[in-house]
């Protein structure tokens, strides 16, 4: 009886010795109070994740830690830095951007998962993410003013004239906005303006971003919006009784 409870004392031990990020072998170890990603820094993760590109990476504070204790152990802590750049790594096929990711925990939580070895692995197969952007904000902190926004898709042919591109963004926003998210934020022009947008970043993620060169990610085409049929509402015709 008596070497049953000491098997048993181990074993819930060595559980929670497993599960505690002071005991992991992650690349760093936070034992004091952390910093809480703002929300500006999840919209440059999905960004990022959009344009398949590292730049806004630079954007997230390099601290920023975000929490989950009820992950599996070893994916309960993450740098969003890191995970900026694990997922472009992993969206793009690009495994040399994996030797920025860091795995990191702290006392009670384990994030050591979160390493350069499974980014690398997982970029070789290379798989998407969904993300929610709030473009109308981004497109904003950009700088570009909504008159701005419709002359750029009218340039390029998304929209008839200037007219048609008002009258969608007011009346039809959804595919509005969906029009710029896949073209405006896809342009050479909007990755330029990505260092307009407010940084936690260091100065010297400020001059790293500035040696990043802008890359078009193939996208499918789209019939632009004013060419598209226009679905008739469903006629119900009730059912005829037999006799």
């Amino acid at each position: 009886m008596r070497s049953s409870w000491a098997a048993t004392t181990l074993l819930l031990i060595a559980t929670l010795l497993g599960g505690c990020g002071v005991f992991s072998d992650a690349d760093e170890k936070r034992y004091g109070a952390t910093r809480q990603p703002d929300a500006l820094e999840r919209h440059y993760l999905a960004l990022a994740n959009e344009l398949q590109s590292s730049k806004p990476c630079y954007l997230i504070h390099p601290e920023s830690i975000t929490k989950s204790g009820f992950n599996a152990v070893g994916s309960q802590v993450a740098l969003k830095r890191s995970r900026c750049f694990f997922v472009v790594a992993t969206a793009s096929g690009a495994p040399e951007l994996c030797e920025k990711v860091r795995s990191v925990s702290t006392i009670f939580l384990s994030g050591a998962d979160m390493n350069t070895q499974l980014c690398r692995r997982v970029a070789r197969v290379r798989g998407g993410y969904g993300y929610g952007l709030d473009v109308p904000r981004i497109v904003a902190l950009a700088g570009y003013t909504e008159e701005e926004v419709d002359a750029y898709l009218v340039s390029e042919e998304r929209f008839s004239r200037l007219d048609a591109a008002r009258r969608y963004r007011r009346e039809r926003s959804s595919t509005y906005w969906g029009e710029v998210r896949r073209h405006l934020l896809h342009s050479e022009a909007f990755f330029e303006r990505i260092d307009r947008l407010p940084s936690f970043g260091t100065a010297e993620d400020t001059a790293e971003m500035s040696t990043l060169a802008w890359k078009p990610r193939p996208q499918r085409p789209w019939v632009p919006p004013e060419q598209r049929p226009r679905s008739a509402p469903a006629v119900r015709v009730p059912a005829q009784g037999t006799e």
